[in-house]
Parts: C-alpha cells; structure tokens; sequence
C-alpha cells in the first residue's frame, strides 16, 4: 500500500532547463536534448529507502496549448515523459509514473474543472483515497 507520493518537477530537477531545451517535443530532433542532470541517481538511491512510496514525475507543458508549435501535441509530450522515464531506469533510477499538464496556465486546471492529469481525472485527485491532509511540500533550488 503507498503511503507516500512523492511529485518530482520533471525540467531543471530532473533534466537540464535550458533555453535550448525549452519545448522539448517541438522539433524531430528533441530527443538529444534530453539530458538527464548528475544529481538523480543518487537522489533516486535516497527515496528507495523511504518504505511505501510511489515516485511520480510532473511536468507542466503549455507549448500543446499555443499554435506556435505544430509538431508539439499532446501525444508528443506523453512521449516525452515516457522516454524521461526511460533514460532515467536506464541509469538505475525508479520513478513509478508521471502527470502531465498541458494548458497554457495552472489557473485554468483549477478554473475549468479540466481532465488535466495533474489535476487529476475531471479535476479530481488521481489518488482519491490518500489524505494528504498531512503532507509535507519541500522543495531545494540546486545550482
């Protein structure tokens, strides 16, 4: 049973955030641009001990939203994730999922109620059981 969710921003916690690597998915070409940042491994090591946690990756993507990048749907920002999520189990890493939100702005997930994964199905949470009247937000700023 988990016990423990922890969220981990996907750009510029887990991959360089980079002006060259901003919209990852908007060209064929986005897939070396995809570089994983030499912290993760070992931050991986430390929540493999935390006993009943589920590890997701989130990841904020307005670029679906806007017109100004045809090649950057919805489906290639599952892709995306997918192949983050790949990359890192190839270097030892474990992360159980991921949620995506690909609206133009957060305020609008809240607003419209959406079907934004982060949001959760019909802006529901995704873990409807789980109290996380508890929780505990953390967040470190790395150089």
């Amino acid at each position: 049973m988990i016990k423990t969710l922890i969220c981990i921003d996907r750009d510029g916690t887990l991959i360089y955030d980079e002006k060259e690597h901003l919209y990852l998915g908007r060209d064929n070409g986005w897939k070396a641009n995809v570089k994983i940042l030499p912290y993760v491994i070992e931050g991986m090591r430390g929540l493999k001990a935390i006993p009943d946690a589920a590890v997701y990756m989130i990841t904020n993507q307005p670029g679906v939203a806007i017109t100004d990048f045809p090649l950057l749907t919805l489906e290639r920002a599952h892709e995306v994730c997918r192949y983050v999520l790949e990359k890192i189990k190839d270097i030892g890493g474990r992360i159980d999922g991921y949620f995506l939100c690909w609206h133009a702005h957060l305020f609008v997930v809240a607003v419209e109620n959406s079907s934004c994964s982060m949001a959760g199905r019909g802006g529901r949470s995704p873990f409807p059981s789980t109290n996380f009247s508890g929780s505990i937000i953390r967040t470190r700023l790395l150089p």
